[in-house]
């Protein structure tokens, strides 16, 4: 739910009807974004497994692969689902993704500890660079929607935190530290574009509705001027006509009413007295 937003000095607070449309554009930016996670997700996968296998016992390595494979599987069909969908703005697709999500992160977050026991520091370092991505990454599909962005992030984090813990003497509790450090610096960047993402769309339904209003009040003017039973003509500042109705346009030649926009009220009196233009 928004409840404040911040723009500057003062603060954007959403309208009667606003946040459901705010909800629903999250949501429609999400499972937009879907295809490519799940793109990105096999191929890095395939990496972790390749290395993986290199360093871990196979078993554990191919139980991760199993997991992560399931989660996107699951990932995928539900994709599938909201596109087929007629009703895509089911609060029920909200739910699925967000725990859908939530087992991707737990996915992610047993990579180091199933994938990569017993390894060098080259491979813990290849392991959290891959984590590290993926958790930056995610706010590029996730970003605007933090409690998705969170079930992402938190439990990979949580993960290679407690890996890298293992790790004997002072650096593992270093790169321990440095990891949850890490977190927290996601976690407020979540936070801000979970302000921004909400603002960007109030804005734009509020500039839609602007639009909408200005161009049904040109057409009720026009309707008006169209169907008045009056001889109706409006000229600019430098006396050029630059609207009429038929009624005030059929005065003329019709050769002289089609030439007539543009020209001053002068030049269209000279061209009817002269029978054409």
């Amino acid at each position: 739910m928004v409840s404040l937003l911040s723009t500057g000095s003062s603060p954007l607070l959403p309208k009667k009807g606003e946040e459901e449309a705010v909800r629903q554009a999250r949501m429609r930016l999400l499972y937009r974004g879907l295809p490519f996670s799940l793109t990105t997700t096999l191929a890095v996968t395939v990496g972790v497994v390749v290395i993986g296998l290199q360093v871990s016992a196979p078993r554990l390595v191919w139980s991760w692969a199993f997991l992560m494979l399931v989660v996107t599987a699951f990932r995928g069909a539900l994709w599938f689902q909201w596109k087929q969908s007629p009703e895509h703005q089911d609060p029920a697709f909200e739910k699925r993704f967000l725990a859908a999500t939530l087992c991707s992160g737990v996915a992610w977050g047993t990579s180091p500890i199933l994938a990569f026991q017993e390894v060098s520091a080259l491979h813990l370092m290849f392991i959290s660079v891959v984590l590290t991505g993926v958790c930056g990454g995610s706010l590029a599909t996730l970003g605007t929607h933090p409690r998705a962005a969170l079930r992402l992030i938190v439990p990979t984090c949580l993960g290679l935190s407690f890996r890298m813990f293992q790790v004997e003497g002072s650096l593992g509790i270093v790169l321990g530290l440095a990891t949850l450090l890490y977190l927290a610096v996601l976690k407020t960047a979540v936070d801000m574009m979970g302000a921004v993402g909400p603002e960007y769309v109030i804005t734009r339904i509020r500039a839609e509705a602007a639009q909408d209003s200005e161009s049904r009040a040109r057409n009720l003017l026009e309707d008006t001027l169209q169907n008045a039973p009056l001889l109706l003509a409006i000229f600019d500042p430098e006396d050029r006509l630059i609207h009429a109705n038929d009624l005030y346009l059929s005065v003329y030649q019709p050769e002289v009413a089609a030439w007539a926009l543009g020209h001053t009220h002068r030049e269209v009196v000279e061209a009817a007295m002269k029978g054409s233009h």
